[in-house]
């Protein structure tokens, strides 16, 4: 779908408004969904939804002397 965004090939009726659990989805699927919540025009409660995905990632962020990461980031990877 964050694809299809890029080239204006979504409409907000092809995003499923059950999957709800976005806490639980992999970062990179958390920032898919900010790009697409920044792209897609017509997204019912897209502010709300623009501030909760924005939040997981704060929540996520893991800051040690000049690192910046993600807590998911092992979680993340595709390798394991």
């Amino acid at each position: 779908m964050e694809a299809l965004s890029r080239r204006g090939k979504v409409q907000p009726r092809m995003l499923d408004p059950s999957r709800c659990c976005r806490t639980r989805w992999p970062t990179g699927a958390v920032i898919d969904w900010l790009q697409i919540l920044d792209r897609v025009e017509g997204i019912p409660d897209r502010a709300r939804k623009t501030a909760e995905a924005e939040q997981v990632l704060r929540a996520r962020l893991n800051v040690r002397a000049r690192a910046l990461g993600f807590s998911t980031e092992r979680d993340d990877s595709c390798g394991g």
